[in-house]
Parts: C-alpha cells; structure tokens; sequence
C-alpha cells in the first residue's frame, strides 16, 4: 500500500486519530479496530505511540453515557493488564450481552403492545361473525361462508405440504451436510475440524480459547491433534496426515490456504471452478467450486475402536493366563476392556497351554524273571569262551533259541 510521509497526511491521520468515536448504532470493536489502523499508519510514518496511549484513546472515544459502567469497571483494572488484547475481548463481550439485552427489551415492547391492543378489541356477538364469514373468502378454497379453520379442502392442502417437506428433506438428506465436508478457506489462520471422531492423535487444551471470526463472532477450541483423509491426487486417492488441526464441537471443517502456502505449496484457481495445490512443482491436492464454496476432494478416515467379546482370544493376548481368572475379572470389572467379553465356560481347552503344561511318561520297569536271569549268567559265561568258525544253536526254554 502507498502510504505518504509528508507533513499534510500526517496532520490529517492525527485529526482522524482523535476525532474518531463510538456513536449510536456503530460498534465498539469496529472503532477499536479503526484507531489501531491509524495508529500502525502514523508508526509507520515514524510517530510515537506506546500501546498504552493506544488503549487510552480508545477508553476516551466511549464517552457515551451507557459506556459508562463499561469505562468504570476498566478503571479498575490492574494498569500492567491494561493491554488490547483484553480490551478487545471485553468489548466482544460486552456487545454480545448488549444486543440481548437490547433483543429482550424489543420483545417486551412487543408483547405489551399486542396484549393491549387485544385488551381493548371488542368481543363479537355469533351474529355479527356469522355477517362476518358471509363477507369473507376462505384463504385456501377462496368461497364465501367460512373461514380457514374450518374448510374441508384444509386437509388435503396439509397432505400436499408434508408430501413436498418430505422431499425436500430427503434432497437435502442426499445432497450432504457441511459437517462431512472439507472446505478451503482463505481467511484462516489454522485449520479447524468439528468432528471429534475423525482425530487419530489429539490433546486437549487444559482451558479452551476463543477465536473470533470475520463477523465478530466467537467460537470455542478446546484442543488440537492431527487429523487422516483421503485426498484425491492426480486422479488416484492417497491418504494424508493434516497436522495442528483445533477441534471446534459442531463447527465447520475448515483447511487454511494461508498455511498451506507457508509450508512452500502453491495454488492455481481456474475459471473452470477448479483449484489446485502444487508441491514442488508436482500436482498435489485440489478442490472445487461449488455453491459458493471451496470444496476440498477429501474423504474422512473414522477411527473407530474394535471390541473383541471372545475369551480365548482375551486369554492368548494376556500372556495365556488362567480362563477362571479371567472371567472374575470380567464380573469384577477389575480391568477395561473386558465389558463385551462373553463368559464362556471356564475350562475351555487351549492347545497351546495343554502342550507346553504336559510331561513325558516314565518307561515301564522290566520285571527281571528267572529266564532272564539265566540268560545273564550263560552271557556272561560265552563271553569267556573262545569260538572260531563255530556256528551252532542251543535250544532254549519256552520255545527260544540262540544263534552262534
């Protein structure tokens, strides 16, 4: 922007500085934003303004007389808290309570003028509302006689409405809500998502803050975690990691353009309604014109938490622990987890632990009978001997023999 630095726009910015007030019917915060604005452009100019002279002037433009309370309660302020910031939010707040304020009063007015003005109606006789219908057209058959509560043709036209709201809801139920959509959005400073479910990482702020918006309005973050979808690159969906997104309960899913080109990418928008995002060159992500938005071609990634409800699945996770223990932990609700869990019979057989718990047999002892001594003794009594090329049998009792 071209700024001047001559003497005669200087005094003029000056006059504009301290001329500048809150009036009847414009806001305080607009005001508050339209005497920082002189006061950047006479700094640049090379003024001195210290940000308490700042936050002074702007105390000193509310001289009307319901500012007054508002000026009292900000005397009383610590001077070391004195800053802008807390002016503006304070001013923020107190617009919001004046506006309902002002809202109840008008409704008030309203509802005390309706009632008088039905106080003083006079009550008609059956006479004169019967001359009354015999003058007048029903609203929905437009014949003479009766009025709109009692019509026969009231009936079908009701029909016909319900019929035409039901289809306009089913439309509107195809067509989508915001809530399941991305937008892209170059006004933001962050990137904002309104559904909870759709973070796999998140940390919750210990005090939530406020954001205000471009219409002065406020909304509630009440933490920050990164978020998965899929993005549509190059014709072929792909799946993204959007890091330090702020969770706002029920609000809009918004991706900031101004972060996007802080982290080197850059956007093309076409007369076609199509915007892209390049990153190094190379075609990255993209989104397209649509109602008045820019819709970005995402997916949402729901993470969803699995429930397993078998014991024996429970039981081989668990390092393989006993199955009655396992059940009184269930009923006991010592643990988390477990709630689904189906209670099976305790003595459910795993075929691991049966292997690993088990233990070879022993071998049968051998009786030593009275033959298998004697086999012993005529073992040992051979083996003294000496035999060369000698080859016969020896028949033994109950029907065995051996071989020389």
């Amino acid at each position: 922007m071209y700024q001047s630095i001559s003497g005669e726009s200087k005094q003029v910015l000056w006059q504009k500085y301290y001329s500048i007030m809150v009036t009847s019917g414009k806001s305080p915060v607009k005001t508050m934003i339209e005497i920082q604005n002189y006061a950047a452009q006479l700094r640049s100019m090379g003024a001195v303004i210290d940000y308490e002279m700042e936050v002074a002037r702007i105390i000193s433009s509310m001289m009307d007389e319901k500012f007054r309370q508002f000026r009292e309660a900000w005397r009383s302020v610590e001077i070391a808290k004195q800053t802008s910031a807390l002016l503006l939010s304070r001013l923020k707040t107190w617009e919001l309570e004046d506006g309902e304020t002002y809202k109840n009063a008008s409704h008030v007015e309203e509802t005390s003028k309706a009632y008088a003005a039905k106080k003083e109606r006079p009550k008609r006789t059956r006479q004169e509302i019967s001359d009354l219908k015999k003058k007048t057209k029903c609203h929905i058959c437009k014949l003479k006689g009766h009025w709109k509560s009692e019509c026969t043709f009231k009936d079908k036209d009701s029909a016909k409405k319900e019929q035409k709201s039901d289809e306009k809801s089913e439309g509107a139920y195809m067509a989508g809500g915001l809530s399941d959509l991305w937008i892209n959005d170059s006004g933001a400073n962050r990137h904002y998502c309104g559904r909870k479910d759709w973070f796999f990482e998140y940390k919750e702020y210990p005090c939530p803050k406020s954001v205000s918006m471009a219409d002065n309005s406020l909304m509630l973050v009440k933490g920050v975690g990164a978020v998965k979808v899929k993005a549509l690159i190059n014709k072929v969906w792909v799946e993204i990691t959007i890091y330090q997104v702020e969770y706002v309960p029920g609000g809009a899913n918004l991706l900031s353009e101004n972060v996007l080109l802080d982290k080197g990418l850059v956007v093309s928008k076409s007369g076609n309604n199509q915007i892209i995002y390049y990153r190094d060159g190379q075609r990255d992500i993209e989104a397209e014109r649509r109602d008045g938005l820019q819709i970005m071609k995402f997916k949402p990634i729901v993470n969803r938490a699995m429930a397993c409800i078998k014991p024996v699945v429970w039981h081989e996770i668990l390092a393989h622990i006993n199955s009655k223990f396992l059940n009184d932990t269930k009923d006991k609700e010592a643990a988390y987890g477990l709630e689904n869990m189906k209670r099976e019979d305790v003595n459910f057989k795993c075929e691991i632990c049966m292997k690993a718990k088990s233990k070879k047999k022993s071998y049968v002892t051998v009786e030593k009978t009275v033959f298998a001594r004697r086999m012993l003794t005529f073992r040992s009594w051979l083996c003294k001997c000496n035999f060369e090329k000698w080859k016969f049998v020896l028949p033994c009792s109950k029907g065995r023999s051996i071989s020389f």
